[in-house]
């Protein structure tokens, strides 16, 4: 499970600067990805 986290965890990273600016003009996907996030890391 924590190998699958840290890949998560990767790809967030790598998406990150793409969806930064999206995140900030949208803060409910920006709580989407939280949760998604809570889900992984338990």
């Amino acid at each position: 499970m924590e190998n699958e986290a840290n890949e998560f965890a990767a790809e967030l990273m790598k998406y990150q600067e793409e969806v930064s600016y999206e995140v900030a003009r949208n803060c409910d996907l920006g709580l989407q990805v939280l949760e998604e996030m809570k889900r992984y890391i338990k």
